[in-house]
C-alpha cells in the first residue's frame, strides 16, 4: 500500500489554489514551468510543515513537477536574517539536490526576519538568490499572520523581484478545525481519548480559552489529557470539570 496523502484541515485558499494547479497539470507539463511560488501568512506551529506536505504530494501525483531531481520532495527552512546564516541556508537547499545540479522541488522558506534587515548589505543578495531559486524550485515564503509595515515592505520587495510568486492569504482556524487537527495529530500517536465528549469539551475549553493557533490547541488539549487522568485516579470524570 502507498503513502496517504495529507490533506490538510482548514487552508481553504491554498488548497483550492493547489487544486486549479493540479487540474492544469499538463500545461505546466507542456511548457516544462512551475506554478506560481506562493507568500503565505502562517506561525510556525500552524501547519506550515503539513502544508508543504501536502504541496509536493499533489504536485507529484498530479505530474506539475517530476521530483526526480532529490529524495527529498520539500525542504524546510528558515532565516534568522544575518547573511552567513542566508548563505548556509541556500547552501543546504544546493546540497539537497542529489540528480541535478539545483534542487527543483518544493522549499519553505520563513523570510520574516529578514524584514528588520532590507537596509543591510545582505538584502540585496537575499532577494538576487530568491529569485534564483524560484527559478528553479517551488517556493512558499511564510511570514507572520500579523504583520508591522517592514513586513509588509518585505513582501512587496519579493513581489516586486520575483515574477513568479503571488500573495496567498490564509483564513483563520475555526475552533472545530483546531480540534480536528489535534484528533488527527493524536490519533496518529495513538493516543485520542475513546470518550466520545472529549472533542466536544475540547472545542469548549479552545473557544473558553480564546485558542486560535495549532499550537495553542496542542497544548489545550494536552493539559485536559493530563488533568482527565488525575480525575480518573481520583475516581472523577474523564474530562474533569471547566
Amino acid at each position: 500500500m502507498g503513502k496517504q496523502m495529507v490533506v490538510p484541515i482548514g487552508l481553504e485558499s491554498i488548497r483550492q489554489e493547489v487544486e486549479t494547479v493540479c487540474a492544469r497539470a499538463r500545461i505546466y507539463q507542456k511548457l516544462e514551468i512551475r506554478p506560481n511560488s506562493l507568500i503565505v501568512p502562517l506561525e510556525a506551529g500552524n501547519g506550515r510543515t503539513m502544508l508543504l506536505e501536502y504541496v509536493a504530494d499533489m504536485y507529484q501525483a498530479f505530474g506539475v513537477m517530476d521530483f526526480f531531481g532529490s529524495p527529498d520532495p520539500y525542504l524546510e527552512i528558515s532565516l534568522d536574517g544575518s547573511l552567513a546564516q542566508m548563505k548556509q541556508a541556500f547552501s543546504t537547499i544546493c546540497e539537497a539536490a542529489v540528480y541535478t545540479n539545483q534542487y527543483t522541488n518544493v522549499v519553505g522558506m520563513d523570510v520574516s526576519e529578514m524584514a528588520v534587515h532590507m537596509n543591510e548589505n545582505q538584502f540585496p543578495e537575499f532577494l538576487q538568490r530568491i529569485k534564483m531559486l524560484c527559478a528553479e524550485a517551488y517556493v512558499v515564503f511564510f511570514v507572520h499572520e500579523e504583520r508591522g509595515k517592514s513586513e509588509e515592505r518585505l513582501i512587496e520587495r519579493i513581489l516586486d523581484t520575483v515574477d513568479t510568486v503571488k500573495w496567498m492569504p490564509v483564513e483563520s482556524y475555526s475552533e472545530e478545525q483546531l480540534c480536528e487537527i489535534v484528533k488527527h495529530v493524536w490519533e496518529e500517536k495513538g493516543i485520542w481519548p475513546e470518550e466520545p465528549d472529549f472533542f466536544e469539551f475540547l472545542q469548549g475549553q479552545i473557544h473558553e480559552k480564546e485558542v486560535v493557533t495549532v499550537r495553542e490547541a496542542l497544548l489545550t488539549a494536552q493539559r485536559i489529557l493530563l488533568e482527565s487522568l488525575g480525575n480518573l485516579e481520583k475516581g472523577g470524570s474523564f474530562v474533569g470539570q471547566k
